[in-house]
């Protein structure tokens, strides 16, 4: 990664510079369901304990939110476990940044919204910073190819 800094501070940068991602538990239910209907099951089920029924009514929440095809799906790929689903704040608020900014919305106001760092929102709504790499994806090249280092200050402009 970056030459020079020990592997606790490589760490804390890659974690400063990732994205918030899906957690894995999440992924059978997204290669089911899609991407619309994982979010607002996490909206409604995530940071809870929650099971899919063996036998659902048209009328249960799951169906509505899935269908019966996926909850079917689901209870086959589960069980009758009682599953703690994860929270997936972050996830939420990365998801909703962007589509918030695509409505026109500012950093601040978007930030403002979600209770998050302004900064924070535009990391969100930019896409990744891996170090060494800047603006739309191009990464600067110092002598010989290698990745140019970062600046230490910015000087504004």
């Amino acid at each position: 990664m970056v030459e020079g800094l020990s592997a606790r501070e490589q760490d804390r940068l890659r974690r400063r510079d990732s994205l918030p991602v899906l957690p894995d538990s999440y992924e059978p239910l997204l290669r089911a369901a899609g991407l619309r209907s994982t979010l607002a099951f996490i909206r409604h089920y995530g940071g809870g304990e929650a099971r899919f029924p063996a036998r659902p009514g048209p009328d249960h929440p799951m169906v509505r939110l899935l269908g019966r095809r996926v909850v079917a799906a689901m209870r086959a790929e589960y069980g009758a476990l009682d599953l703690h689903w994860p929270a997936a704040s972050d996830y939420l608020a990365l998801v909703d940044a962007r589509a918030l900014r695509q409505k026109g919305w500012t950093v601040r106001d978007i930030a403002r919204r979600l209770y998050r760092d302004p900064k924070t929102i535009e990391r969100y709504v930019k896409g990744v910073r891996a170090v060494g790499v800047r603006g739309a994806g191009v990464q600067r090249r110092g002598k010989a190819g290698k990745p140019a280092p970062l600046p230490l200050f910015s000087w504004g402009g």
